[in-house]
This record gives structure tokens, sequence and C-alpha cells, in this order.
């Protein structure tokens, strides 16, 4: 009996370092290996080759390649918000001490 054929090709770790996934012959470098951008890359991708009966198109790759881009654009948004407050809230405490 044949073992059954998983849902989605998997995510490993490549020796560079990087994660990487090969859909339909392909191998695709999802960024450092376990980090928030690799998983998200991932997501996109495994989500359009599932939308597209597990096939990839060349168009839905690049699609796939700006979403990627605009989800680590995001995370980046995010990280400087969270430094402006932080950096905001510590000159507020340095002001109260100093009154």
């Amino acid at each position: 009996m044949a073992r059954p054929k998983a849902k989605a090709p998997a995510r490993r770790y490549h020796i560079s370092g990087q994660s990487v996934v090969t859909i339909a012959g392909r191998d695709f470098y999802l960024g450092p290996h376990d980090s928030p951008e690799s998983i998200a890359r991932y997501a996109v991708l495994i989500g359009i080759y599932q939308r597209n009966w597990l096939t990839l198109l060349l168009n839905t790759v690049t699609s796939a390649a700006s979403a990627c881009v605009l989800v680590a654009a995001g995370e980046l948004i995010r990280v400087l918000l969270d430094v402006q407050e932080d950096t905001r809230r510590t000159a507020m405490d340095a002001a109260k001490m100093a009154t």
C-alpha cells in the first residue's frame, strides 16, 4: 500500500541557514530558517499553490513574491512603531523623574 501524499510540500532547513520549499520541482528560498518572515512566505506560497489546484504559475509566483515583500514591510513597520512607542515612553518617564 502506498504512503499517503502530504497536503502541502514541507518547509525544510537548507545548509545556507535558510528555509526552503520545493514546489513543482522548483526551490523557493524563504529567508532565515524558522523566522517569522520565512513562515509567512511559506504560508503565502502554499496558499497560492493550493488555490491553483496544486500548481504554480509564473504570474502567481510573482504575486507571491510581492505579497512576501508586503508581509516583510508590515513586520518592519510594526517593529519601528514598537521602537517609537518605547522611545516615547522612556522620554516621558525621564521627564517625570526630572520634575
